[in-house]
């Protein structure tokens, strides 16, 4: 299974190294598929490995996503669109694994990291477009 979606990944990112190359509208779509890629290999290939505690995985997840966003982001609506479904359904999936933590929960623990994903994406996004207008 991750063979394959190795291969579709790198087919993928070939036709994006492409487009970036004839359109620069295609680079807005960088960082939200490294964050696709991230989230399969955390959420999917981590989830076999016996020995990660979720902790480990979910500390992963979030460095993996900003540091993604601090290299990569050109768009940050578009880079949020992609996080949220993503994070939300991590959430809920870790969180129904654990007795006693109710949807409700964990819905307002994944709005707080998207409001707070947002609002660092905005203001990455504000501070290199700053300091090229100012360059």
């Amino acid at each position: 299974m991750t063979l394959i979606f190795n291969l579709i990944f790198i087919g993928l990112f070939a036709i994006l190294t492409c487009a970036v190359r004839k359109n620069s509208i295609a680079s807005w779509f960088v960082t939200p598929f490294a964050t696709c890629i991230a989230f399969f290999y955390l959420g999917y290939v981590d989830e076999q490995i016996p020995y990660l505690t979720r902790d480990y995985t979910m500390l992963v997840a979030a460095s993996t996503s900003y540091l993604l966003l601090a290299l990569f982001n050109e768009a940050w609506i578009i880079s949020v669109a992609f996080f949220s479904p993503l994070l939300g359904y991590h959430m809920w999936r870790e969180g129904a694994e654990f007795l006693g933590v109710e949807f409700k929960d964990i819905s307002i623990r994944a709005v707080f990291c998207i409001i707070f994903y947002a609002v660092t994406a905005f203001q990455l996004e504000r501070a290199k477009k700053r300091y090229f207008l100012c360059s």
